[in-house]
């Protein structure tokens, strides 16, 4: 690597090239809160400093791997100089006229004298456009092939769009078949000196870093992570502290121009200052303690963590895939920490990204993964929180606006205030989210190159790999053919998968390995795990013993139209007489909030608590009752109550680690039943009520008056009605049967997921309906998501391109819109709280900047709802204050106004929808009849 006190010898003894008259100064780079604009050419040398650092000390050693072979290179050293030098370049595209005319002072400085030609208005043209179309050419003419025929064999044309694309989306080119660069398809770059300019600080650039000779190729994956360490190179030599430090270091001799040796000057003193830069940010590599499983978590293994930890070392060579399959309470987590490890260490990519479900099950994951870094870290490394409402939790926000860096007396994962900034979480070295994270790096969506660089050096695990419908399941494929093509190791986990889902999962991941190789995975075992290298496309499948072994008994409980809250009455009755605590996890929000209304009427006068728990509650109020559910029920709950009922939906279906008596569930697809069913007697050695003896499953099951399954209207968005009445049947079929757990468990999930019916007309009907609607949605997400690496011609096809917003989405149907409840009272006044506390008007940034501790409460009001039509009327009838129509957080909430008056809030009517916020019920969405 070029030491950071060298300064090349070209520049040394003054010979430039072309650099006689220096590099105009008075060209600036930034300006925005800056005490004068900061010249051009000294931040593009800052950003390849910083990326030379990043190399050094950010990307992993498989990163840097990719990268070097993606260039078709064998030494990495040069490999570091290639992408510091594009990455220097990103912003030459700052040297046209148009943008220099954004700060009228500094410009007409600029062009006093005659230098520059008064530039006459031939349109805006943005920088990073301009970078694009600048550097075609400008690369051509320094030894890069430029073959207009072939894009993807074409280094000039992937490196000025990799550039180019810097701000987030890739630019298409200008033609079709011959495509254009230069002033002549776009006079806005301005010509004569401009181009003058652009030359010289491209030459200059070049011989900072040491005059890399061109690469022979630069294939998609090495183009994508190249583009990433670019973004983040700039956004760390753009933060006004490193600017305002860099400009008290800084004069322009007379007349603005800088020689050579002064660029190179202040390039050294940049590399200096780079690696601090870094370290500031919270940015670094993992490294951790090697040790047998007990040494690692203190407790001996059980027999699925045994399995792993002796039978995968011998396997893992370098990047692969980890398939384990067992059902609750065998420590699948533990299991996959520690097989992360391994598999990190063998492919050179040692950080972590650990993937869940849901926002809930991410914040418990965040805690464990946090306490085994505490234990295994050598050194410290952050640890972020990724997903919408991350930054409001407890335990990653910062509660300041000036925030902070990791002291001595915090946490060693703590992170950074800059690694809380937006879009950076995934940066850090060790991460939490919910798989929307995930799977919005394969998304034609802003930053999916920063999203997969981040990802790119870690092992990515993924819990609960079956909780996840047919369009997040191709997404999640795709995602999987992409970190298989970068060497990214990935763990997957799951109680319940259907054999065939699983299949596809590995042979997505290997596809991205090794397009086109045939592999036979030779069937999948539970309980037990399967390995898949990615080099030679070896399959080892393991099964191994359970200590869950159970017989689980499962109920079928019809009931006609008016009959389930008597029938939930007689099962919940051994809780209220005797003692006990069970859960009805039921399949929407507005059953759950029925459900628990009237068992709090039925039980009044019992001594029995009863707690609800879903996603439609205020942000606050859903952390609060979480937070209680795990203290009554969790493996920890020191208070576990002497009779409770908790009323929930599928929140608690997926790694809440929670234990009752009892479970009842409305008819749900057997794997998700076996899900919910794992939520009783989970934890061993439990003192329990005389009533529950053994795990008992009672599946509440919706019939017309010949017995046949009728499944509500409501439940027609949640599942599919074929896997119901397959669920259905195979379980009253069983006539009662327990289900041995985890022997029966996959031969029956296989059976309600398999092949289509033979011979039932009623069912082969809804098997054709059911296959029809995944390859609807396989097709969606075939639109929403970026190509295969193996199929992109043109980096600008992992861009939006022509793709509607509405489809560039994680999750189909989900509650995307963020509802804030407004309490309207007699003379006007708004306010967040029916209890008038705090007003909207304190909050509305009206008299005073709106601080983040200021966007945190507000955010904690706020209710996730669906993006449904009456959404839209509100909120174009009832409009954000005008102080947070352009803040990021706040600008896409829509506000519900809710009248108080002495008997309470009343509810809001438009569009034929009635909507009222209930304390305990959370935000009740009632319909009429035939609306939307």
């Amino acid at each position: 690597m070029l030491d950071q006190h060298e300064v090349p010898g070209a520049l040394r003894s003054g010979e430039a090239g072309g650099m006689a008259l220096g590099v105009d100064g008075l060209l600036w780079g930034k300006s925005r809160g800056l005490p004068r604009p900061y010249p051009l050419v000294c931040h593009l040398a800052d950003v390849a400093a910083v990326v030379l650092a990043l190399w050094d000390l950010v990307l992993s050693p498989g990163q840097r791997r990719r990268i070097t072979h993606g260039l078709g290179l064998a030494d990495e050293e040069q490999a570091a100089r290639l992408v510091a030098l594009w990455a220097g370049l990103h912003d030459i595209g700052k040297a046209i006229p148009g943008f220099q005319t954004i700060n009228p002072d500094a410009f007409a400085a600029l062009v006093d004298g005659g230098r520059y030609p008064v530039w006459k208005e031939l349109g805006r043209l943005s920088h990073d456009r301009a970078t694009h179309l600048v550097l075609g050419l400008l690369l051509r003419d320094r030894g890069y092939l430029l073959d207009q025929a072939d894009r993807v064999a074409s280094p000039a044309h992937r490196v000025a769009q990799l550039l180019g694309g810097h701000h987030g989306r890739f630019h298409e080119p200008i033609g079709h078949k011959l495509w254009k660069f230069g002033f002549a398809v776009a006079p806005e770059l301005g010509d004569g000196p401009w181009q003058v300019q652009r030359v010289a600080m491209f030459d200059l650039l070049h011989r900072l870093l040491g005059c890399p000779e061109p690469p022979s190729e630069i294939d998609v994956e090495a183009g994508v992570l190249a583009a990433g360490v670019t973004v983040v190179g700039d956004w760390l030599a753009s933060q006004e502290s490193f600017l305002t430090e860099r400009l008290a270091e800084l004069t322009l001799p007379a007349g603005g121009l800088l020689d050579a040796q002064a660029v190179a000057k202040h390039f050294a003193r940049s590399r200096e200052l780079a690696p601090d830069l870094v370290r500031r940010a919270g940015l670094g590599r993992v490294a951790l303690r090697q040790g047998s499983f007990r040494e690692t978590f203190g407790v001996p293994p059980r027999p699925l963590q045994a399995s792993i930890a002796e039978g995968l070392p011998g396997l893992v060579r370098g990047p692969g895939v980890l398939l384990v399959m067992a059902p609750t309470g065998e420590g699948k987590t533990e299991a996959a920490l520690f097989a992360a490890r391994l598999l990190g260490e063998a492919a050179g990519t040692p950080g972590l990204f650990v993937a869940l479900p849901t926002m809930a099950t991410a914040d418990q994951m965040h805690a464990r993964v946090a306490a085994y870094a505490d234990r295994c870290l050598e050194g410290s490394a952050a640890l972020t929180l990724l997903h919408s409402m991350a930054w409001l939790s407890d335990v990653t926000a910062d509660t300041s606006d000036e925030g902070r860096v990791l002291s001595e007396e915090e946490s060693k994962t703590t992170p950074t205030r800059w690694l809380r900034g937006r879009r950076r979480g995934v940066l850090a070295p060790l991460a939490v989210g919910t798989v929307d994270q995930v799977l919005t790096a394969v998304l034609r969506s802003p930053h999916n190159a920063l999203r997969l660089l981040g990802l790119a050096g870690k092992v990515l695990v993924v819990d609960e790999a079956h909780a996840y419908d047919a369009y997040m399941q191709a997404l999640l494929r795709r995602a999987l053919t992409w970190l298989g093509s970068m060497g990214v190791p990935v763990v997957l986990l799951s109680a319940t998968l259907p054999a065939r889902v699983g299949e596809s999962l590995v042979r997505a991941y290997l596809d991205g390995a090794a397009p086109g190789r045939d592999v036979k995975l030779g069937g999948l075992t539970y309980p037990g795990w399967v390995y898949a290298d990615a080099a030679t496309g070896e399959v080892t499948s393991r099964k191994v013993g359970s200590t869950q072994t159970r017989d689980l008994a499962v109920e079928m409980h019809p009931y006609q139209d008016g009959q389930r809250m008597q029938l939930a009455e007689r099962l919940l009755a051994p809780v209220t007489e005797e003692g006990g605590c069970a859960v009805v996890v039921c399949n929407t929000v507005a059953d759950a909030q029925d459900t628990y209304a009237e068992l709090c009427r039925r039980f009044a006068d019992k001594p029995v608590e009863v707690l609800l728990l879903h996603a439609r509650l205020p942000q606050r109020d859903r952390a609060g009752r979480t937070e209680q559910v795990l203290h009554w029920f969790g493996k920890d709950g020191v208070e576990r109550p002497q009779a409770a009922i908790l009323v929930a939906t599928q929140i608690v279906e997926q790694s809440l680690d929670l234990d009752f008596d009892l479970v009842v569930s409305d008819l749900a697809p057997l794997a998700l039943l076996l899900q919910r069913a794992g939520r009783g007697h989970r934890h061993p050695g439990r003192t329990r009520p005389a009533w529950a003896t053994a795990p008992r499953l009672a599946v509440l099951t919706p019939v017309d008056h010949a017995g046949t399954l009728a499944v509500p209207r409501a439940w027609g968005g949640v599942y599919e009605e074929s896997l119901l009445e397959r669920t259905h049947r195979l379980l009253t079929a069983r006539a009662g049967a327990p289900i041995r757990v985890p022997a029966d468990v996959q031969d029956l999930v296989d059976q309600v997921y398999g092949d289509f019916a033979d011979g039932d007309e009623r069912l082969l009907q809804l098997d054709t309906a059911r296959l029809a609607g995944e390859l609807a949605q396989e097709q969606l997400a075939g639109f929403a998501a970026i190509p295969r690496p193996g199929d992109v011609e043109d980096l600008h096809e992992l861009s939006h391109g022509e793709i509607d917003d509405r489809l560039v989405a994680t999750r189909l149907g989900a509650d995307s819109l963020r509802i804030l409840p407004v309490f309207v009272a007699d003379d006007g006044s708004r306010w967040l709280d029916p209890s008038r506390n705090p007003s909207l008007e304190d909050v509305s940034g009206s008299e005073k900047p709106i601080t983040r501790q200021v966007v945190r409460e507000v955010l904690g009001y706020t209710i996730p709802a669906p993006a449904a039509r009456w959404a839209h009327t509100l909120a174009e009838a009832h409009p954000v204050p005008k102080a947070w129509q352009e803040h990021p957080w706040l600008a896409d909430l829509v506000l519900l106004p809710q009248h108080l008056t002495p008997a309470g809030p009343t509810a809001t009517r438009v569009g034929g929808v009635t909507l009222r916020v209930d304390p305990e019920l959370g935000l009740v969405i009632t319909y009429q009849r035939n609306s939307q």
